[in-house]
Order: structure tokens, then C-alpha cells, then sequence
């Protein structure tokens, strides 16, 4: 009996490890240029690009924002996800449209971090900003096909 018992517990922490080692995090940087897009999504998204579209990428991994509404495509967040798209609205409307408008201070000030388990699927996403004299973050939670407001913090720098 005591060895099933210890047998289970060894699994049990062997378990945990793995699954604890698979998962990554990627930074998604901002791409300024639409010939710097990355070819996955432009398979998907075609030109002409609107004003309005602002991509995230690393090698492997990208997010598009769309914050203007059209015939194709809803505003929200758009994310290729283990080959697939995934559509999520937005986490904060008010303050995506001011971050739309008001713009990073430069390219680099504004990135998502992503949280990914073994699958390569999305856990959790970190948006991180430094607009105007305002710089913080969002923390989100992937919750089926919707994002949820885990954390967020603003804080003003003196000018």
C-alpha cells in the first residue's frame, strides 16, 4: 500500500514538472512597416492595411489589433493560435481606443508578453504601454474565447 501511495506521489510531482516546463512565454514586438508583417498574416489579413491595424510579432507568434470596424473584420484583438485565428473583443474598449489614438511614445514602448502552455495555446497575455507620461499594463486571462482583466496597473510619470 505504501509503495502505490509514494508511487502516485512520484507521478503525481513528475507530472507537474513536465507540464511546468513546457509552457513559455514570447514577446511580441510592434511591427511599424507592413512589408515587416509576418507572411501567416498576410494569409489572412489582406492589403490594403487601414491605419488602424496595428501587429505584434515574434517568429512564430502574432497578434493583431483592429481598431477600425469594417465589412471584414470586427474590432478586437485577432491572435494566430497553434494555425488557427482567434477572435477576442476587446478587454478594455476605452482604453484601447485611447492607446489608438494617443500612440506609444516610440516603437519598442509597447508590447504583449504571452503566456503559453505545452499546446501553444494562449494562457494568459500582458500588455505593456508607455504613452504620453502614462506607462502600466494589462493582465489578462484567456477564459474560453474571451479575455479577462486579471491585473492592471497606470502609473503617471511627473513631466
Amino acid at each position: 500500500m505504501k509503495k502505490h501511495i509514494l508511487s502516485y506521489f512520484v507521478l503525481f510531482f513528475s507530472i507537474i514538472a513536465i507540464s511546468s516546463c513546457s509552457e513559455k512565454n514570447v514577446k511580441l514586438s510592434y511591427i511599424v512597416n507592413s512589408e515587416n508583417y509576418p507572411t501567416s498574416m498576410l494569409n489572412y489579413f489582406k492589403p490594403p492595411y487601414e491605419s488602424c491595424l496595428k501587429v505584434y510579432s515574434s517568429e512564430e507568434f502574432w497578434i493583431v489589433e483592429q481598431h477600425c470596424q469594417n465589412s471584414k473584420y470586427k474590432k478586437g484583438i485577432y491572435v494566430l493560435e497553434t494555425g488557427r485565428i482567434k477572435y477576442f473583443q476587446w478587454y478594455d474598449s476605452k482604453f484601447s481606443e485611447w492607446a489608438n489614438t494617443e500612440g506609444c511614445n516610440s516603437n519598442t514602448d509597447c508590447y504583449y508578453s504571452v503566456n503559453l502552455d505545452g499546446n501553444e495555446n494562449i494562457k494568459e497575455l500582458k500588455y505593456y504601454y508607455h504613452i504620453n507620461l502614462s506607462e502600466g499594463y494589462y493582465r489578462l486571462l484567456r477564459i474560453k474565447d474571451s479575455l479577462k482583466i486579471i491585473d492592471n496597473s497606470n502609473t503617471d510619470i511627473a513631466s
